[in-house]
């Protein structure tokens, strides 16, 4: 029987993945090494499997695959031989369009309420007898799937964060779960006997979020109800966030540092003394952890210097100890609005890491070479050294040292002032700065002409704004300012992560850690070539040139945040690998090997990353894949996290009726989907992409589908009429103006966008 499942695995009857959640009754999994994700439909096959799960599935009938009406419309439309949908959109409308098409009859169709609009055109398209069977086996058409096996679980522990509701007499029930993405439950409606509730809790239910466990191992399962907060407090939104994400924001007070944990008074005989090197930061005003310090001096032969000096963190932490475990098990600092900050370390190991200035400090070095034009002539292996820093600088006072805006006292720097040399390291750091900035950008252009990278910088989106909040009440949304000495810092981090990268990959090709970007999505690029043949333009999206080259034409902001924005749904998540796992390069920044190592105090990856410069022996294998599976893991909860907590910042915001966030804003559509009678939309200025369907809105009397011609190639067009009698028609790359408005729900981020009336 084994012999024969594990035939299966091999011949691809059976394939292995994780298991990704996106609503109660669906889930993919992400298959390594195949462009496309397996539909899970159902929770009958998702067989107890949670959120992240490693699973073994087997491939259903094509029957039960789904066509990619996103990416494939136009060639699904030319088999039924349908142009526009017009107003067709329920079944019958559908099925009469078609049948008038082709000129033959189509029986009535039986729709469940259950079924995804996908499942519904599936039956529609099996319904009509001129289609070819093989053609469902196309790169059309979504696999779909059941699990086999759970490989890896959750030992049976499901958890949830919703409101409790009393619909019967005797129990509650969780009616409504806040975001079933990140939820790692297989249920929705469990009811939970009164007694496990607290009475205080009981009479407040309606206004409060509760956190809910269930051991579905133990007989009748084994529930525990906890408050979470009342609704109308921020807090608790913010608590929320936390739990659904299994983000722990406990205090690690009894694995602080011990007082002893002090610089040793003779430094090891391999760590090289620069504590008379002028070493300096750069760091955004509110950061308490302090990674990475620079250093650059001017050679004999004309050449600079340059010097990353990282925070040694592994020196400290002895791997396997109560504080690595407790650091492996968070994967990551998490920082929330407002400048709150949950350390992956506990605040004694950041203050005694962090690379403050005056203070002697330990830390990983490696020094570049680098000719006034920006060529790297030799690069030192990394290194430990100790250190000294000299001032601490924020983006803005480094940007205005590099561009002569103003000039600063050194107690502004955070300078030792009492330091007789105090006034000729200030020289030295200005001219530094002004060294490394022209460096770099010369380092900058060379690697975008050499690497092709992917402009990520033009897909920035929410850290662009800030919220500050007081008591839990918004009071104010502000841009942030950009500087270009954010750019010297990202340059020299690329630098010195490639440079890690290649040294552990060297010493150790099958067991290292390594930051794998995938290639992107195959349909999402097809489909964003057609859109760009609406601009007129051609791209090769197989060619890095050209998705490369896209943004340096000239072309409106709204154009190129469209661009990036389609660009960035076509992308894969970024994780972490072992090389003798598969692929282990990087797509968009175009390099064959990458890694973090530049900050080891708010990243556990880039401490893994320091054991492996200077450990002799590698990784046990398994051990690395077991802490390459939580870094992912991790990661992905923080990075999500991060992206929640915005999102409420700014729905709180609309609810409390902030002015700036409640005026008409730009947006550039980026996407007509016909059998949906959707549009997708990106809020320029916030970079907010969400899906409109005009349908529901109070003010749209009806919306069409129609099809035009821009340029040969295919452009489709969304009718909107409003019951005023007005008309907008929308088609992809169109400028139209929306509104930001609080949703009526419970829940802050599930804010609405809406078209303004034409």
């Amino acid at each position: 029987m084994l012999a024969t499942y594990h035939s299966q695995l091999n011949q691809q009857q059976v394939v292995r993945g994780t298991l990704v959640v996106v609503g109660p009754e669906l889930a993919f999994v992400h298959v390594q090494g195949q462009d496309d994700d397996v539909l899970i439909s159902g929770l009958t096959n998702r067989k107890g499997a949670l959120n992240g799960d490693q699973v073994d599935i087997e491939y259903l009938p094509t029957r039960d695959w789904t066509p990619k009406l996103e990416y494939y419309w136009d060639e699904i439309a030319q088999i039924l031989r349908i142009t526009s949908l017009g107003t067709a959109f329920l079944k019958d409308d559908l099925r009469r369009l078609v049948s008038t098409a082709h000129g033959t009859y189509i029986p009535k169709l039986q729709f469940m309420s259950s079924q995804t609009i996908q499942q519904k055109w599936m039956q529609l398209l099996q319904a009509c007898n001129w289609i070819p069977r093989d053609y469902f086996q196309s790169h059309l058409f979504k696999k779909a799937g059941k699990v086999k096996t759970v490989l890896s679980s959750s030992a049976g522990i499901e958890k949830a964060v919703g409101q409790l509701h009393s619909p019967e007499r005797g129990s509650l029930t969780v009616v409504y779960n806040l975001k079933p993405t990140t939820f790692r439950t297989t249920w929705s409606g469990e009811k939970i006997p009164k007694e496990l509730i607290d009475a205080e809790l009981l009479g407040k239910m309606n206004s409060s979020l509760v956190y809910v466990e269930f051991n579905k191992n133990l007989l009748n399962g084994s529930k525990t109800v906890s408050d979470v907060g009342q609704t109308e407090n921020l807090t608790t939104w913010i608590k929320a966030i936390l739990l659904e994400n299994g983000i722990s924001s406990t205090k690690l007070d009894s694995l602080s540092p011990p007082e002893n944990l002090q610089l040793a008074n003779q430094i090891e005989a391999d760590r090289r003394d620069l504590s008379d090197l002028v070493v300096f930061t750069i760091d955004p005003p509110s950061s308490v952890d302090i990674d990475d310090a620079l250093s650059c001096i001017r050679l004999p032969n004309g050449n600079l210097q340059i010097g990353v000096h990282i925070a040694d963190v592994s020196h400290f932490i002895q791997e396997g100890s109560p504080v690595d475990k407790e650091a492996r098990a968070r994967g990551a600092s998490l920082f929330l609005q407002n400048n709150k900050v949950i350390h992956m370390l506990p605040e004694g190991f950041v203050q005694r890491c962090s690379l403050l200035p005056a203070v002697p400090r330990y830390a990983v070095s490696v020094l570049y070479e680098v000719t006034l034009s920006g060529h790297i002539i030799n690069t030192s292996k990394f290194f430990k050294s100790l250190i000294c820093s000299r001032a601490r600088l924020t983006y803005q006072q480094a940007h205005a040292l590099i561009d002569r805006e103003r000039e600063y006292s050194p107690s502004e720097l955070k300078m030792d002032v009492t330091k007789v040399t105090v006034n000729q390291d200030y020289k030295s750091i200005v001219e530094s700065l002004r060294d490394l900035d022209a460096a770099t950008q010369c380092l900058r252009a060379i690697r975008f002409n050499r690497d092709k990278p992917i402009r990520i910088e033009g897909m920035k989106s929410q850290s662009l704004y800030e919220f500050q909040l007081t008591n839990g009440n918004m009071v104010q949304a502000s841009k942030l300012q950009e500087y270009r000495s954010e750019q010297l810092i990202e340059e020299l981090a690329i630098l010195t992560n490639y440079t890690a990268a290649r040294e552990i990959y060297t010493k150790f090709p099958n067991n290292c850690l390594l930051r794998h970007h995938p290639g992107p999505n195959r349909d999402a690029l097809q489909l964003l070539k057609k859109n760009c043949k609406l601009l007129g333009l051609d791209i090769d999206v197989g060619s890095r040139d050209g998705l490369h080259g896209f943004s340096d034409g000239n072309r409106s902001r709204s154009v190129n945040a469209a661009f990036f924005a389609m660009l960035v749904k076509s992308f894969k998540k970024e994780e972490y690998v072992r090389p003798a796992n598969g692929n282990y390069s990087h797509y968009a920044l175009g390099m064959e090997y990458y890694t973090h190592a530049t900050s080891p105090i708010r990243r556990y990856a880039d401490i893994v990353v320091h054991r492996m410069l200077f450990n002799s022996r590698p990784f046990d294998a398994n051990t690395l894949d077991d802490v390459i599976k939580t870094c992912n893991q991790r990661t992905a909860a923080v990075k999500n996290s991060q992206g929640d907590d915005w999102t409420l910042c700014l729905g709180w915001g609309l609810k409390q009726n902030i002015q700036s966030l409640r005026q008409p804003q730009l947006a550039v559509v980026v996407g007509i989907y016909p059998a949906e009678f959707t549009l997708e939309v990106l809020i320029v200025e916030y970079a907010v992409r969400r899906k409109i369907l005009p349908r529901k809105d109070p003010n749209v009397r009806g919306c069409s589908h129609s099809l035009g011609t821009v340029r040969s190639a295919a452009d489709h067009i969304l009718n909107i009429d409003w019951r005023n009698g007005r008309r907008t028609a929308v088609s992809v790359w169109d400028e139209i103006k929306v509104m930001l408005t609080f949703s009526d729900g419970i829940d802050p981020r599930n804010f609405k966008i809406l078209l303004v009336e034409g």
